[in-house]
């Protein structure tokens, strides 16, 4: 019984650490006791950028796929017009709340179809082709080149990947999240990297990347830290080579590789602002009523 349950739990145990209930991880913050009760929850690296773009483009792209996916779907379409959910008034909050949440369901069968998510599956068949040990086949011509580009200019360059898949918390920004590979760059010292096949390579991966390099190694099971000094050294590198002004993409498009410079001076500032953005409007709190006041102030001019 013990086996299956171990089985089992290998599928239906979530990675740690634990997760709120919007994904954030969950915490222990530097010299705090590991206790449950201390943890608390880490914004995503990724997403911390986010609050400084403009994004009612993607939205519209959203509602194009859907829309798309809608139309090719009959089986979807007779599931949402079975549905009770209404943007307006209802009478009853619960069941339309629990009618949303199958309408969201839908939504996503419908997005899936219209291959919104097409892009973002093919850049993580290329991070997991692109890792240490990983030799399976590429199925496709257009995978095999791509990955073969990255290897070849890892040769080229005498780029050495030092750790791959570092998960880190940053206490300053209250984020955290997994980069890519620790890199020895030549001309740039040891400085965080990732890999990214978006259309263009865009700029603002400086905040997500000044968040890790900024921030702590974190075991995930077990809550211990090392700075990154500590993990350097103990994969046998000089600490004195770790460069924190500096972050590199490695730009994975059309069969070519490219390295692609990160200003993290400026992205640790952007990432601070961020930070401070979310945590004013995290706490603002529901507009205050001041209908007595006014009246004693109207009262007061009577």
């Amino acid at each position: 019984m013990d086996e299956m349950q171990e089985f089992i739990d290998q599928f239906v145990v979530p990675e740690g650490p634990p997760r709120d209930n919007s994904g954030r991880p969950l915490l222990i913050p530097r010299g705090v006791a590991v206790d449950d009760a201390n943890r608390v929850a880490y914004s995503r690296a990724s997403s911390l950028g986010d609050i400084l773009e403009e994004f009612s483009y993607l939205w519209k792209w959203k509602m194009r796929g859907l829309t798309v996916g809608l139309s090719q779907s009959m089986d979807l379409i007779r599931l949402a017009s079975s549905e009770i959910y209404t943007c307006g008034f209802t009478e009853d909050e619960q069941a339309n709340r629990e009618s949303g949440r199958r309408v969201d369901q839908i939504i996503e069968r419908a997005m899936d179809r219209a291959g919104v998510d097409m892009k973002a599956d093919y850049g993580t068949a290329i991070h997991a082709r692109t890792e240490p040990g990983n030799d399976n086949i590429d199925p496709d011509e257009k995978q095999a080149k791509d990955v073969a580009s990255c290897w070849d200019l890892w040769t080229e360059l005498g780029v050495v990947n030092i750790g791959t898949e570092i998960f880190t918390a940053n206490d300053d920004l209250t984020s955290a999240g997994t980069f890519d590979h620790l890199s020895f760059v030549p001309g740039y010292g040891i400085v965080v990297a990732d890999k990214k096949t978006s259309k263009s390579a865009k700029g603002t991966y400086d905040i997500q990347l000044a968040s890790y390099a900024y921030g702590d190694v974190y075991d995930k099971d077990t809550d211990e830290r090392m700075t990154l000094e500590e993990y350097v050294a103990s994969q046998g590198w000089a600490p004195s080579l770790i460069n924190r002004d500096v972050g590199i993409i490695w730009w994975v498009k059309n069969g070519r590789t490219q390295a692609r410079f990160l200003d993290l001076k400026r992205g640790v500032e952007a990432a601070r602002k961020a930070a401070w953005i979310r945590d004013e409007r995290r706490t603002i709190g529901v507009a205050k009523d001041v209908t007595k006041d006014v009246r004693a102030a109207v009262s007061t001019l009577r």
